[in-house]
């Protein structure tokens, strides 16, 4: 197991990382810190145990990442109990994330998994979020509701925050599609300049199957469109 301890008090961007397969790899931050842990080790089993230290209320992004299977993440409370747990099914499936208010003191497990029993080299990256995480998050939670106009709002600010994040513009658009009962030419603009706009930030990170998968949905509202634009 790997161990980190992190104040919620600290300045600035806390980073835990624990590398297996000897990649490091770490995803754009707001500030150039260090990260406090970095190891190597090597992948002997499909599950990899992470831990990490924090405090009741301190907000954490949780991520694995990896070019070699889409992971799933389980994270366990200090007394065992799973408090969240995802898939690692996501729009960018070298990345997967878990937003999550730590609801105790004490030490938290992180469960790294390959859903498909892939083997390979992946990155477990544990940082204090930040205002865009959590309007990010925000926005997530009420696009799964139904509540499309909350989280139309909330990814509107999280954009504000740091328009640079494909993911924003667009679960931005998903959320005003889902708004719309009926299309206008207006309303398919906006959504197609999200996709778009979210496109070309997934080409500058390198991601050109994720973009082209965008520009095949613009192409498609661009054919609904009675009104063109």
């Amino acid at each position: 197991m790997k161990r980190v301890r992190f104040s919620s008090h600290a300045v600035g961007l806390l980073v835990a990382i624990a590398t297996v397969g000897g990649i490091v790899w770490n995803t754009p931050t707001a500030t150039a810190q260090e990260p406090i842990l970095q190891e190597q080790g090597n992948l002997e089993s499909l599950l990899g145990r992470h831990i990490f230290s924090g405090t009741a209320g301190q907000a954490v992004v949780i991520s694995l990442m990896s070019n070699d299977f889409s992971g799933g993440l389980t994270i366990l409370g200090p007394d065992g109990t799973e408090l969240v747990s995802n898939e690692g099914f996501s729009r960018d499936p070298s990345v997967s994330s878990l937003f999550l208010t730590l609801p105790n003191d004490g030490d938290y497990t992180i469960v790294a998994r390959s859903p498909f029993g892939a083997p390979g080299d992946y990155t477990i990256q544990v940082r204090v979020a930040t205002p865009y995480d959590e309007a990010y998050e925000r926005g997530n939670s009420f696009l799964l509701q139904g509540n499309y106009q909350e989280a139309i709002d909330a990814f509107t600010e999280a954009i504000s925050l740091d328009p640079s994040q494909p993911a924003a513009h667009l679960n931005l658009a998903d959320a005003i599609y889902g708004e719309a009962t009926r299309l206008q030419p207006d309303e398919l603009e906006t959504i197609a300049a999200n996709y778009l706009r979210a496109a070309e930030l997934y080409e500058e990170q390198g991601n050109m199957e994720q973009a082209e998968m965008l520009r095949e949905q613009v192409r498609f509202l661009q054919e609904i469109s009675t009104g063109g634009f």
